[in-house]
């Protein structure tokens, strides 16, 4: 029989769905042939999905032989959190989205399988020195897994992310250009993770989950109008040339990332079928990106609070 309980939905990776939890999230990028690359991630696209869900699939298998009194559990959830995204090699401060989360799928008997969709609400407001903007996120992600007692969840899954940013910088010496580019940061692949949930006696559940990411990395960084980012007039900049900086990297830089997920979440049901959560979810994903003989390593971080609804068909 499933432990499928109100409250008690599986939240998954980038979303959150509640009962067997799932969440997730050093690296080392190279600059090679197309060709190459395509072979390398043909092969990473082959690989790294198998070994992250091998081991929940493993313990899935074993439901089968439960016999043909196994229930399926259809649920579904819908959330709106706010997230705050980190990204100190670009933005001199944070950016926020509003996300709105939805998500579903089915339990059968300790094992369960869910989808989750996440886009921002509203574009968030970028304002720097030199440039102004707008941005906006968005997330997806499959997960497997199987409770291995009443405490206990692996999970495996697979998830993309993707962040726009849509730059006007402040001035231009150029009356031709508009001084309009835009960057574009997509990172994808398989995670694998471990939840802890506990049980009170007004029948809330506190889970705990923690997961780690192996990520490949698509950064599109649009190029700077010609006076954007080119130092004061003092010729400070001659000094600081040898130190590469990110704000130097333009166009297509692959990469691969690795990070991690912790993810903290309370539930309480509201009915024998509807529950209420909050929940609270931190993610840091880094990587290295070479171009041109030149290196510089980059982090990103998203901090994610919210709240809402699942329920149990």
């Amino acid at each position: 029989m499933s432990r499928l309980q109100p409250g008690a939905i599986p939240y998954i990776c980038q979303s959150s769905i509640d009962r067997l939890s799932g969440d997730s999230s050093q690296s080392t990028a190279k600059v090679i042939p197309a060709h190459s690359q395509e072979i390398k991630a043909g092969w990473k696209l082959k690989i790294r999905p198998l070994l992250a869900l091998i081991t929940p699939l493993v313990l899935i298998s074993n439901v089968s032989h439960a016999g043909s009194s196994l229930s399926v559990t259809p649920f579904g959830q819908l959330s709106i959190a706010q997230k705050e995204h980190d990204f100190d090699e670009l933005l001199d401060q944070s950016i926020f989205f509003y996300m709105l989360h939805l998500g579903g799928g089915i339990a059968m008997g300790d094992a369960y399988v869910g989808l989750n969709a996440a886009w921002s609400i509203n574009d968030a407001t970028v304002s720097e020195e030199e440039e102004t903007g707008e941005a906006s996120r968005s997330d997806y992600d499959i997960t497997l897994g199987y409770n291995l007692n009443d405490y206990l969840t692996v999970f495996g899954g697979y998830k993309l992310g993707e962040t726009d940013i849509d730059f006007t910088a402040r001035e231009v010496e150029n009356e031709a250009e508009n001084g309009k580019f835009s960057d574009n940061y997509q990172e994808s692949g398989p995670y694998l993770g471990l939840s802890w949930q506990y049980y009170f006696d007004n029948s809330s559940k506190l889970s705990v989950a923690v997961a780690y990411a192996w990520l490949d990395a698509e950064n599109d960084l649009g190029e700077k109008p010609d006076d954007a980012g080119d130092g004061d007039s003092n010729g400070d900049s001659d000094s600081e040339a040898d130190e590469p900086e990110f704000d130097d990297f333009s166009g297509r830089v692959d990469s691969d990332a690795t990070g991690y997920s912790i993810g903290v979440r309370w539930s309480i049901p509201l009915s024998d079928q509807l529950s209420y959560y909050a929940l609270f979810r931190l993610q840091r994903y880094d990587q290295d990106l070479h171009q041109q003989g030149s290196t510089v390593s980059i982090t990103e971080q998203f901090t994610e609070m919210g709240m809402g609804l699942s329920y149990i068909f």
